[in-house]
């Protein structure tokens, strides 16, 4: 099963946290600043959380010892197949994404669950990707041969922002190989 966005970081944030509170990852999505980038909002923090939570991806539990005055928090905790699952998803995203994809940017916010071999596989996977998908555009800017500016920069928008994402793919396995 797929899941969207906003679900997949709430599974990044509970799965790198070991256990984490509704409250405390609303927190770090302001802080890592997830809101800006990824278009999760504090509605969807808790919609997402109900989901993973129904579908077995995440269990929660009280937290007990909370402190302040208020309702008594949850404790979320990933599951042994939310974790599969959002292994499978970082996989999938980190290599089978195209140019300025937000799943990319996603998955690379949890690219620290993964191997490091696995990470330069993957992203070297994703360079060979985006060169297909680069050569497909461009087989299919040369059939089409419009001599409306407007449709041929659409297509040279995407072959620039390919080439772009291929240069910064290469230079991502570059500095994962350094480590």
């Amino acid at each position: 099963m797929n899941i969207t966005n906003s679900e997949l970081i709430l599974s990044i944030l509970i799965c790198e946290n070991k256990e984490i509170s509704g409250y405390k990852i609303n927190s770090l999505i302001e802080k890592y600043g997830y809101r800006e980038w990824a278009g999760i909002g504090p509605t969807s923090i808790y919609k997402g959380l109900k989901k993973l939570k129904k579908i077995g991806y995440i269990e929660s539990r009280f937290d007990l010892n909370k402190t302040t005055k208020g309702p008594v928090g949850k404790i979320y905790i990933i599951t042994k197949s939310g974790k599969t699952q959002l292994l499978e998803e970082l996989r999938s995203g980190l290599s089978e994404t195209r140019e300025h994809n937000q799943r990319f940017k996603i998955a690379f916010s949890g690219i620290d669950l993964l191997e490091k071999t696995e990470i330069c596989e993957l992203l070297e996977k994703r360079v060979l990707f985006l060169n297909s998908e680069f050569k497909r555009i461009n087989t299919k800017k040369k059939l089409i041969e419009h001599k409306i500016l407007k449709v041929q920069m659409l297509f040279e928008h995407s072959l620039w922002a390919i080439k772009s994402e291929i240069k910064f793919t290469t230079y991502l396995i570059k500095q994962y190989n350094k480590e």
